[in-house]
């Protein structure tokens, strides 16, 4: 009896290992054509949806799945097509060529963003910073105080753009700010971060008074995005300036070089260069020096520098020197480039 038994046993075991095989290469089969499929083809969506993938993993604790990024998209495509902005003289449709490559473009600003909010976390983690459930109710009260305080209208408004409910505003928007308010106050405590900004501004300044034209200035000493376009910044109304920036600007004489100007970021000097009325508010062209304080960003771009993130997706590479998730396929950075280059000051004609 026992001999029969063992030999049922050792026949049983050639199909055990075959059907394990069959497993093993299904799930290989699948992962592949998760990953290899292009966005669009419906096999490749499908399988997506079925079985959400991490497309960002990060420091082998945490990942982005295939399925949060496509969450978030839906409510921002769900944003843009319920919107009339016809008045900005803008025309959302997402179908065309370009209205894909441009939904791209959002999409990759959505992955960065969820990649920033998870490295905030794992910092506050490490630092043993806490959120309670008390400070996060309190914090959705105070954003709901700021959007009017209705919160009926604000939890139709959430449904109806993002279809959000009032938790997945707390998840997504309130708890990553709630958190990075804490680390900036972590990180001041920690680091002087005036140290290098303060000295480079006021050497420009000394440098523009003996006779340095403010572009050469530009070159020479200011740092950040703008620098690489002569320091302009484009068009904007006041209040979406940083604050500290507002009453000066406005009260600056056009084809003046101002003082030296504070804010939370860092250090400005800046020209208007010319302005305009437009649907009732006035608009300043600017252009800027500007030296960056040390910052939470900074902290955060160390961080990522020395334990960068693996991207597991055919569109985007890991851009070490930028610290930032950027396309893969050239075509797309130039459209990008071209892109931010044509609405640079106005972020609604992005899409």
């Amino acid at each position: 009896m026992a001999q029969q038994q063992k030999q049922q046993v050792i026949a049983w075991k050639p199909a055990l290992l075959a059907v394990s095989g069959i497993v093993v290469f299904g799930a290989v089969v699948f992962v592949s054509l998760s990953y290899a499929l292009p966005r669009g083809n419906r096999v490749g969506e499908s399988l997506r949806r079925l079985s959400p993938l991490p497309i960002v993993v990060i420091g082998y604790r945490d990942a982005i799945t295939t399925e949060e990024l496509a969450s978030n998209m839906r409510s921002v495509r769900r944003f843009y097509e319920t919107q009339d902005f016809s008045k900005y003289g803008i025309r959302i449709d997402f179908s065309t060529e370009e209205g894909k490559k441009r939904l791209l473009v959002r999409e990759k600003e959505v992955l960065n963003k969820m990649l920033e909010d998870r490295i905030l976390m794992q910092l506050a983690h490490e630092k043993h910073i806490v959120v309670t459930p008390e400070a996060a109710r309190d914090g959705v009260r105070r954003q709901l105080e700021e959007y009017g305080g209705d919160e009926s209208k604000i939890r139709e408004n959430l449904e109806r753009l993002y279809d959000w409910s009032l938790q997945d505003f707390e998840e997504k928007v309130v708890m990553p700010n709630l958190y990075e308010e804490r680390l900036v106050e972590a990180f001041k405590k920690e680091s002087d971060t005036r140290t290098e900004a303060e000295p480079r501004i006021r050497e420009a300044r000394e440098a523009i008074r003996g006779g340095m034209s403010f572009d050469e200035a530009v070159g020479r000493y200011s740092e950040g995005r703008t620098r690489e376009q002569g320091g302009k910044l484009g068009w904007f109304a006041t209040d979406n300036l940083a604050k500290e920036l507002q009453r000066p600007i406005a009260a600056q004489k056009v084809g003046a070089i101002g003082d030296i100007l504070e804010s939370e970021l860092g250090f400005h000097i800046v020209v208007v260069e010319e302005t305009k009325q437009e649907n009732g508010k006035m608009l300043y062209q600017i252009k800027q020096i500007f030296t960056k304080k040390t910052s939470l960003a900074d902290w955060m771009v160390e961080r990522m520098r020395a334990s960068p993130p693996v991207i597991l997706s055919r569109d985007y590479v890991w851009d070490t020197d930028a610290a930032r998730i950027e396309f893969r396929d050239d075509a797309m950075r130039r459209f990008e480039k071209e892109l931010i280059e044509k609405t640079i000051g106005e972020s609604l004609t992005l899409f």
